[in-house]
């Protein structure tokens, strides 16, 4: 029986499951993006038309970022519409939009990048 066990690691293995994490990371938000549209408030499609993903690669950290509004003044008005519960949405859509895909998701989101690393090791 043997005492010990070899374990080769392929050095060019590493960037790839960083990249295909940041891809499921990517795909994960994407799904939290798509989600939170479908609840925004709809009165001239002025939330839905400033919202995006933007991406950070710095320092060795990916970060992904939901935002609503382009400017100050579009990041306020999603702010007001995000937050105010009282406000009433005849044309669809809902308060904490954002908020409420994030927290659906979420559980979603280790298993879906777990997954894509999963597909480079094995």
């Amino acid at each position: 029986m043997a005492n010990k066990a070899k374990v080769t690691w392929n050095r060019y293995i590493a960037p790839r499951i960083v990249k295909q994490a940041n891809k499921g990371l990517l795909h994960a938000v994407t799904d939290i993006y798509e989600l939170s549209l479908s609840r925004t408030p709809i009165d001239e499609a002025d939330l839905i038309n400033n919202a995006r993903i933007s991406e950070q690669d710095d320092t060795g950290t990916y970060t992904l970022v939901v935002a609503y509004g382009i400017d100050d003044i579009s990041r306020e008005y999603a702010q007001i519409q995000h937050e105010n519960l009282n406000y009433n949405h005849p044309n669809g859509g809902q308060a904490k939009f954002l908020e409420s895909a994030y927290e659906e998701l979420l559980p979603d989101v280790l298993p879906r990048v777990r997954q894509y690393i999963r597909d480079v090791i094995i």
